[in-house]
Order: C-alpha cells, then structure tokens, then sequence
C-alpha cells in the first residue's frame, strides 16, 4: 500500500472511532479533514451538539424553515422525490441550491435537494 492508502485506512479508522465514542453524548460529528505529509497525520474534527438528541440538520429547519416557505411539521414527512419515497430530515440554511435533507426510506442513503422541488411534494 501507498503511504495515502495507508494515512486513508488510518484516518477512516479514527472517524468510526470518534463516531462511537460520541454515541449517547448528543454530539455529532459533522465533518473531519485529514491531511498527511513526511509521517505526520493532522485531523481536524467538527462537531455539534444538538438539543434533545437533534441532528444540526433537524435544528435549522426548526429555526429557518420559514425563510425557505417550507412548513415546519414537514421535517420527518415521507414525500415521493425522484423516483423514491424519501422522507426530509433537515435543513441546510447556507447552501446555495440543495439545501434540504432527504433520506431515501428503502436505503437509508441521504441525500439532499432543492427547496424549490421539496415544496412541490408538500
């Protein structure tokens, strides 16, 4: 393996790791950057702490759906979105176009979407 495959496998390990020891803390891990040079492994982690358990995603649409026209009880609401039935899961107020949260029912996989194409299904 490359020294990059190596600090990849290295960094992905330390991201599940974080990820299991902030279960039941209400913290989430919302981004990490690795960068690597000459053996050394720098990781930058980013973290929220929602309220009640909430993701950072579920507490901006509480506190911006309005400035996108999007009701509030529709956060958790299963729509039918491009070809699948999805269910919203946040909102994403500093994102320029895909700015709302989905989350494909069947897959789990998530997934983000326009606002302008959500309030159709609404």
């Amino acid at each position: 393996m490359s020294e990059k495959a190596d600090i990849k496998v290295v960094a992905d390990k330390i991201r599940l790791a974080v990820r299991e020891a902030l279960e039941g803390t209400g913290y989430e891990l919302l981004k990490s950057n690795a960068t690597f040079g000459g053996g050394d492994l720098n990781m930058t982690l980013r973290m929220f702490k929602g309220n009640n358990g909430q993701t950072k995603a579920e507490t901006e649409w509480e506190q911006y759906h309005d400035l996108f026209e999007l009701p509030k009880d529709a956060l958790g609401k299963e729509i039918p979105y491009a070809g699948k039935t999805m269910r919203i899961t946040g909102l994403k107020p500093n994102a320029r176009k895909n700015n709302v949260c989905v989350m494909d029912v069947n897959s789990g996989k998530e997934f983000v979407a326009p606002s302008e194409h959500i309030k159709r299904y609404l």
